[in-house]
């Protein structure tokens, strides 16, 4: 890498022109996560080219600028994801903006990005609930549960009836 550079004209008889170019040395990726109300968090960690993974920790919504040499690639990973969360995708900015499912991501100066916004989903599952004839559960149908959440269900028989069992996957339950 040149920094200073000398050229002399020599025993000078005509007109000449000299002019100098510049690039920078780096150029600068902006990583951050997410500002959106999302339970969960994780850590971030980068490599440059073919370099070792650094860590970064959990990023704040400000984020960190990291510079990367001219010509190389950046890969970036959210890690260590919390429960009740799991990777959703990166947000590419720039004169590219783009989303990524893809973690790690690697980034390169050619494509114009100047930030990466790491997006986390929450966790959900299905619980599906019904009944037989001559009683009722409620809630009942397909219910979505967050992560970590409960779900408490009501089962009642008809007038003249008893509830013969309950199945919870497909197993019974004491009554």
């Amino acid at each position: 890498m040149v920094t200073t550079k000398q050229y002399t004209f020599s025993n000078v008889q005509a007109n000449h022109t000299i002019a100098a170019e510049f690039e920078a040395d780096n150029w600068l990726l902006d990583i951050k996560p997410a500002t959106i109300a999302v339970a969960g968090a994780c850590q971030f960690r980068y490599k440059i080219g073919s370099g070792s993974w650094a860590s970064l920790g959990n990023l704040t919504t400000t984020g960190i600028t990291i510079p990367v040499p001219v010509g190389q690639s950046i890969q970036v990973e959210c890690i260590n994801i919390s429960a009740g969360s799991q990777f959703g995708y990166w947000k590419r900015t720039g004169s590219l903006t783009t989303d990524s499912s893809d973690n790690p991501i690697t980034v390169t100066q050619d494509q114009g990005v100047t930030s990466i916004t790491a997006y986390l989903n929450a966790v959900t599952y299905t619980i599906t609930a019904s009944a037989g004839s001559n009683g009722s559960i409620s809630p009942s149908g397909s219910l979505t549960v967050a992560h970590g959440n409960s779900q408490t269900f009501t089962i009642n028989a008809n007038s003249g009836y008893r509830i013969k069992q309950i199945l919870v996957d497909g197993s019974p339950i004491q009554l």
